[in-house]
């Protein structure tokens, strides 16, 4: 769980919701395959990580 303007803050990731309810998230500056091909490593996943909060909501 994250929000919009955290995402955005990053500068290397977007965030626009392409579906009510749905937020995708995107590269600045590269393709989703770039950044899948990147994998875990990549900086893009790497900044990703750093602002999710995980959320349990069985909590």
């Amino acid at each position: 769980m994250t929000t919009v303007n955290t995402v955005n803050s990053t500068k290397i990731l977007y965030a626009i919701e392409d579906h009510p309810g749905h937020v995708a998230v995107k590269p600045v500056g590269a393709s989703m395959q770039e950044w899948i091909d990147q994998g875990e490593a990549s900086l893009w996943t790497q900044a990703l990580k750093k602002i999710v909060i995980k959320w349990d909501p069985s909590d």
